[in-house]
């Protein structure tokens, strides 16, 4: 097996045929199907785009409502577990005490509602009797995923400001020189992005919370609880993608990012100098993943000439 940055493995693809580089291409949009997290979200888009069209109306866009919502569910049975182990790990090295607080009880309610989320699963498909526990547990679980992204937000808003103050920083470092040239400004202003990203999307997570918890019936109505729901999303997705798969719709976008091609061997990561040959019928791309830097990598299943 090898592994290898996304960036060296589509550097690969150009010298292959246009229809080995087209079934590469739909081998990783698999890969990105076949996560559990993006099919969930996918089925939020189409659960809240009903909500929008229905505007809580009986019909048919109300009944894919429903359904969609409840298929959802067992997308989260244990994923507790998650934020559970994001609570008990340690944070990371520098964070300011306030937002190590914020963050752990963000993972904590976030942990609660999708635990309390299979009693709401037990509730609506029949294997509890109980409704009005289960009505009653619905709630106490929607308002703990608001707290969370109320906590998400302000989560977000502070790291916003350290980063900003960060980059205030290196600007007055690159005095003499074009900062928008220095990689490392330049990452951090990628941050800046996904950090302000994150902060509408918790703002607007918590619209939608408010409008399931039916809290302000007259302003926030099913129509605009489910255009917010659809716009977080599709930001979710887009998350999602960019966090698993890190490739665009278009592998040119890729083309001029060519990362040196690492290679597993003896359970170490080593960087080559150039990249192995390889027979391009034999290529299959195993998994997606990110190393502990962040940069994306493919696990490939490959035959090498001897």
């Amino acid at each position: 097996m090898v592994v290898c940055t996304l960036s060296h493995l589509l550097c690969l693809l150009r010298n292959m045929s246009s229809l080995d580089a087209t079934r590469a291409e739909l081998g990783l949009v698999v890969l990105y199907l076949n996560k559990a997290e993006a099919r969930d979200k996918i089925c939020r888009a189409i659960q809240y785009g009903s909500k929008f069209i229905s505007n809580g109306q009986p019909g048919t866009a109300q009944e894919v409502d429903r359904s969609t919502t409840l298929a959802r569910k067992v997308f989260r049975l244990l994923k507790w577990v998650n934020d559970l182990h994001a609570l008990i790990s340690p944070p990371a090295k520098g964070t300011p005490l306030t937002l190590v607080l914020l963050g752990k009880s963000k993972n904590a309610l976030l942990s609660t509602f999708l635990f309390l989320d299979q009693f709401v699963w037990l509730g609506r498909t029949g294997i509890v009797k109980n409704k009005e526990a289960t009505d009653r547990v619905g709630r106490i679980s929607l308002y703990c995923w608001m707290a969370s992204s109320v906590c998400a937000g302000l989560v977000e808003l502070g790291e916003l400001k350290r980063l900003s103050r960060s980059m205030r920083k290196l600007v007055r470092e690159l005095r003499d020189t074009d900062k928008y040239e220095n990689e490392q400004y330049q990452n951090k202003m990628k941050q800046s992005d996904e950090r302000l990203l994150a902060l509408v999307k918790a703002a607007m997570d918590v619209v939608v919370a408010i409008g399931l918890l039916q809290l302000a019936p007259k302003k926030v109505t099913p129509r605009v609880t489910g255009a917010f729901g659809f716009i977080t999303s599709l930001i979710s997705c887009y998350q999602e993608w960019k966090c698993n798969a890190h490739v665009p719709c278009a592998l040119s976008t890729f083309y001029s990012n060519f990362l040196p091609a690492l290679r597993l061997k003896k359970s170490k990561f080593e960087e080559c100098s150039r990249p192995s040959r390889i027979n391009e019928s034999t290529l299959e791309i195993i998994d997606l993943y990110c190393f502990n830097n962040g940069s994306p990598a493919v696990a490939l299943k490959i035959e090498t000439p001897n």
